[in-house]
This record gives C-alpha cells, structure tokens and sequence, in this order.
C-alpha cells in the first residue's frame, strides 16, 4: 500500500522557522503570490491541520475588495515589528550583555534615563525605566519609547562602552536600519541601501548572539 505523504510543490512553499535562522536575503521562493495563496486556502479548507504549514485558516474577507489583495496590499508595520519587536529585543539582548561584562549596571541605566535633557517630542516619548534585576530582565516599551530609547541610547550610555565592543556594533546597524526606514522620503537608491543596511544588522546579530533565534519579526526585514 503506498503510504500517505504531505506533497507541497516549490512554488507553494513558505520560510519554514528552522530556515529562518539561516535564510537572511529575501526571496521570492518563499513570497506568497494571490496565485499560492488561493491554492493553499482551498487545501486548508479541505485539511485544516495544514493551517499550521500555511500560517492559513481562510481567506481574508479584505480580498473582496475590487483590485486589493492581501499578498500585495499589506504594508509591512513598522511600529509593531521594529519597535515593539526587534528593537526591544536587540537593546535587551546589548543591555545584558554590558551588563555582564561589567561596563555598566541597569540602575546607571536608570539614571541615564530619568536624567538625560530630552528636547521636543522626545519629552513625551522617554522611556520607561528598566527593572534592576538582571535574573528576569525585560525591555518591553511602547513603540514610541523604544524609538526613542535605541535613538538616544548611544548618547546615554556610549561612553561606558570600549569602542571595540563588538555586539555594540549590533545596535549601531540597527540604528543604520532605523535612520533610514524611518526617512520622510526615499528614493530606489535608498532601498538598495536599506536592503544592505538590514542585512548588515542580520548578518552580524546572529554572529554575535548565535544563541538567539531569528524571530518572524525580524525576518520580515528581509522583505
């Protein structure tokens, strides 16, 4: 009797998570088309255990808007991925990390934080300061807090780091990240430049922390 096989051809295949930790350069192998997506609607809805393999249950109620699609007319959110995501993660990932290594402590990262001359916008949005207790530290701010911390960050505590640290360069292609993801205007060349600036950050977070896990969050860069 031939036993039953799970067959998914090229074309429909997603990222798998494993894959996630090596596939840093998007591509469109793994880019989900109005084609794909109708295809693996209709094999979800025949067998709903494949929801799991497709990030699927049904299709949006949003296709059936005339000319809209969701593979194509979904901006990317760059407040609940960048900054409530990979730039909370990345500044507790560091903090620890200089922490550990005895460059600072999180109370002195308090102080910085209670004490530092914000200007403008940047009065409303200052972070929340951080727990002490290094055991269960977490960064968790609002985007416009966390915006503002990874922003102001280098200033606050820069001094105490030795300018050859190398996972301080982390957080300094994250910023190359945000300065231009977050420009008014940006032209084709901009995005050639966007592209090489998160690739950078990719490429050298999962040197630096090989522990971590890539995230989907942060993976969405890619694209």
């Amino acid at each position: 009797m031939r036993a039953s096989v799970l067959c998914i051809p090229v074309d429909f295949a997603l990222l798998a998570n494993s894959s996630m930790q090596t596939e840093l350069v998007s591509s469109s192998s793994c880019t989900r088309t109005p084609e794909t997506y109708t295809c693996q609607v209709q094999r979800v809805t025949k067998n709903k255990a494949l929801g799991k393999v497709y990030g699927l249950k049904e299709s949006s109620c949003l296709n059936s808007i005339p000319n809209f699609h969701v593979t194509c007319g979904l901006p990317s959110d760059i407040m609940h991925d960048l900054f409530e995501g990979i730039v909370c993660d990345v500044i507790e990932r560091v903090l620890l990390h200089f922490v550990m290594s005895k460059y600072i402590t999180l109370e002195y990262v308090n102080e910085q934080i209670e004490e530092f001359p914000y200007y403008g916008s940047d009065k409303v949005n200052k972070p929340d300061v951080v727990p002490v207790s290094v055991s269960n530290f977490r960064f968790r701010q609002t985007a416009a807090k966390s915006r503002c911390c990874l922003r102001l960050l280098p200033l606050m505590i820069g001094h105490q780091i030795p300018y050859d640290d190398s996972k301080w360069e982390v957080l300094l292609l994250l910023l190359d990240v945000h300065d231009i993801a977050m420009s008014p205007v940006l032209s084709i060349n901009d995005t050639i430049l966007l592209d090489d600036a998160i690739h950078a950050f990719v490429e050298k977070f999962c040197l630096e922390f090989p522990d971590e896990k890539i995230k989907p969050k942060m993976h969405f860069l890619t694209h």
